[in-house]
C-alpha cells in the first residue's frame, strides 16, 4: 500500500458498471465521459464523483442568482424569473424605467401599476383588429397576448 488516501495526486480510481460489467477507471476518464458532478453518483467503490460539486451560477436581469441548470427547466422558482426568457421569448415583463424589476405575466394587465410608469398596464385594451385574446387568470378580463404574456 503506498497511501491509506482515497485520492493519489488529486485523482481517483472509480469502479464503475460499463455495459454490464465492473471496470476500474481513472478520475480522469470519468471527467471525459462527463460523469463528474452530473448530480449521479456513477462509482460503487467512492463518492468522490460527486464531493465538492458546486453548481455554477447564472444572474438574472433582477440580479438575482439561480443555478444554471434551474433555467428554462419547466419549473418556476420563487417569481418565475428562472423562466422568463425561454425559447425565443420573454415571459412576463422587465419594466423600462427600472430593468432588473421583473413583472410576472399574471401581473400584466391585472389593473395594478407593478412598473412605476404603468408599462405593465399599457395595451391591455382587446381592439376589433387584436389577434389573439386570452382571460386573464387573475381577473378573468378579456385581455390581448402579447410575447409576455400567458393566460
Amino acid at each position: 500500500i503506498i497511501t491509506n488516501s482515497r485520492l493519489l495526486c488529486g485523482k481517483y480510481l472509480c469502479q464503475w458498471n460499463w455495459n454490464g460489467q465492473s471496470v476500474s477507471v481513472h478520475s480522469i476518464m470519468l471527467g471525459k465521459e462527463n460523469l463528474i458532478c452530473n448530480g449521479k453518483k456513477d462509482c460503487s467503490n467512492t463518492d468522490l464523483d460527486e464531493v465538492n460539486c458546486t453548481k455554477e451560477k447564472f444572474t438574472l436581469p433582477s440580479g438575482r442568482e439561480v443555478p444554471r441548470d434551474e433555467i428554462c427547466d419547466g419549473k418556476c422558482d420563487d417569481d418565475c424569473e428562472d423562466e422568463a426568457i425561454c425559447n425565443g421569448f420573454t415571459y412576463g415583463l422587465y419594466c423600462k424605467v427600472d430593468p432588473t424589476n421583473y413583472i410576472h405575466p399574471y401581473q400584466i394587465c391585472n389593473g395594478n401599476n407593478d412598473c412605476d410608469d404603468g408599462e405593465d398596464e399599457a395595451n391591455c385594451d382587446v381592439l376589433n383588429d387584436t389577434d389573439s385574446v386570452c382571460n386573464h387568470s387573475m381577473t378573468s378580463k378579456l385581455v390581448p397576448v402579447h410575447n409576455f404574456t400567458r393566460c
